[in-house]
């Protein structure tokens, strides 16, 4: 069993955070929190880092009382979005230095500087090196650190995952002033893959459409591993105003409704109204499914060009196969009722899936990049990071022996001092 990794989400209405650990290709959750707050822009930019700092500071020290538990937090792991996303290739090699010649993770750090030091362009800054194939001299290609082979040179063929400065900066600057160290960092378009990647009734290629709340991120998914992405500023907000709008009814109002019913047009003998708004003189008026439908359509037809210029800018100059890839839509407002039955109207020559992740105590897709940032950071591969995945350390404290709290269970978050420990 590895440790468990707390990671955080900054998304542009909440921040959450998830602890868990991989077991058996699966993510157990230890925890979930979440925190409402506005802190991005459109473009995935932060708006209010004071206020982002301010609500980071409430995660350092947890005190559940009805999971009786207790964690205190010191590092992290930080998801970034994929806003920007440049995913570059490289291939470097270099001389295998122990003398007998076994392939040790000092030689991975060593090629994996060699691509660090590849200037990306201007404004972007790498996030993380992925290898692909760990090539030895023999001509082996693996696709697992080959640690203990033989061999006099190791070379590694890699994406590079480079996002823009502002986004790496900002996120990673506000999560230190917060008070935590950030282990590692991970793109969220790689996370879904790698989460995606242990669901085994789900294609390996795919365009991948995250609906937030404010944004939706279009991210082309080959072979399990992300290319390209591209983002727009509509999302499930948009649809609640459109709805509020529509029927003349609150924001909260219109949320509910938006969760309870969302679309559906079956036609039953027994129609009640669903809510009491107001018509355009100000008069009350009672509004049935239908009129919720119409705001929906409504709202599709005005985020459907939206999303085709992302698929059609993520695909730009993709060979054959293209207008065939299946969509596997996720996040928040991908849960909407009835969503994929309008779609499917337009996406005729497409798969359409809604995909929930499956991890007991994380059923909602809001947690779905978490549990593959878990993932993606349980297991040493090599990475632009300083390689210590899985050493996040775990003590429990006597139930007995819980400062007054009793039956609490103490759960410390902090970085391992022991080497050894590394998996």
């Amino acid at each position: 069993m590895d440790k468990p990794l707390a990671c955080f989400e900054i998304s542009s209405q909440a921040v959450r955070l998830l602890i868990g650990y991989e077991l058996s290709d699966g993510i157990v959750v230890v925890y979930t929190k979440e925190e409402k707050g506005s802190f991005l822009n459109p473009d995935g930019t932060l708006k209010d880092a004071n206020g982002l700092i301010e609500t980071l500071r409430t995660f350092q020290s947890i005190n559940d009382e009805n999971a009786k538990l207790h964690i205190t937090i010191q590092e992290v792991c930080l998801l970034l979005p994929s806003c920007g996303l440049s995913v570059y290739t490289s291939q470097k090699s270099t001389v295998v230095v122990s003398p007998d010649y076994k392939v040790a993770k000092l030689d991975i750090t060593n090629v994996l500087t060699q691509i660090n030091k590849e200037m990306a362009p201007a404004g972007i800054s790498i996030v993380d090196i992925i290898p692909d194939d760990f090539i030895l001299d023999d001509g082996q290609r693996r696709s697992e650190p080959p640690l203990g082979l033989k061999s006099r040179t190791l070379a590694i063929q890699a994406k590079v995952f480079g996002l823009p400065t502002t986004i790496v900066h900002g996120y990673k600057s506000a999560v230190e002033r917060a008070g935590f160290r950030v282990k590692q960092c991970a793109v969220a378009a790689y996370s879904y893959a790698e989460l995606h990647k242990t669901y085994k009734d789900l294609p390996e290629s795919y365009l991948l459409v995250d609906i937030g709340s404010d944004i939706t991120t279009v991210s082309l998914i080959g072979k399990c591993s992300p290319y390209r992405a591209f983002n727009f500023a509509r999302g499930g907000a948009s649809l609640t105003e459109k709805i509020a709008s529509s029927l003349r009814i609150s924001l909260d109002a219109a949320e509910r409704l938006k969760c309870r019913f969302g679309y559906d047009d079956r036609r039953i003998s027994y129609n009640p109204p669903i809510v009491t708004g107001k018509n355009e003189k100000g008069v009350e008026t009672q509004y049935f499914q239908q009129d919720l439908n119409q705001a929906i359509v409504e709202w599709v037809d005005d985020y459907l060009p939206h999303l085709n210029a992302a698929i059609d800018t993520t695909l730009k100059n993709m060979g054959n196969g293209k207008d065939s890839l299946p969509i596997l839509f996720t996040g928040g407002s991908s849960r909407l009722n009835g969503l994929l039955k309008i779609l499917k109207n337009h996406f005729q020559s497409r798969k359409l899936l809604v995909v929930t992740p499956r991890s007991i105590g994380a059923r909602e897709s809001k947690w779905s990049p978490l549990l593959g940032l878990v993932r993606a950071c349980s297991h040493y591969r090599g990475s632009l990071e300083d390689g210590t995945h899985g050493v996040i350390s775990v003590s429990r404290g006597d139930a007995n022996n819980d400062g007054g709290k009793k039956g609490a269970r103490r759960l410390k978050v902090k970085p391992s001092r022991d080497e050894d420990e590394i998996i």
